[in-house]
């Protein structure tokens, strides 16, 4: 499938195709998804980490693992994949890293709370 800005697919509609597909062949599903997430991803290893490298390897750890789960069909709800990418930040981050663990969304500049709708976002 094309992605087009005139008709843009929801990240859930892009991690079912993912999960529908044999590994490794929904690249243009995949790179779209990783387009969406990566800047968020960063966001957050930013705001909780206070290190660019760090947050760098934040990012390319838990997209991997985003899309290695959507691969084997380790996520439940595609609707809810907002939800898990965060779940994977928080577990990636490992604790006492960057600050308090209960820290939620709203507290990293509102990244996450801005995703545009229709991104699959769900709050």
């Amino acid at each position: 499938m094309v992605y087009s800005r005139e008709v843009e697919a929801t990240d859930a509609d892009l991690a079912r195709e993912i999960a529908a597909a044999a590994p490794g062949e929904a690249r243009e599903a995949e790179g779209e998804l990783y387009r969406r997430l990566a800047p968020r991803v960063r966001l957050y290893g930013l705001r909780h980490l206070r290190d660019e490298q760090a947050a760098a390897d934040l990012m390319q750890q838990v997209l991997l693992m985003t899309i290695e789960s959507l691969r084997a069909g380790r996520v439940r709800d595609p609707e809810k994949l907002a939800s898990f990418v965060l779940g994977a930040a928080r577990g990636a981050r490992g604790p006492g890293r960057g600050g308090s663990r209960n820290r939620t969304w709203s507290g990293c500049g509102g990244a996450w709370r801005s995703w545009p709708r229709g991104s699959g976002a769900s709050w």
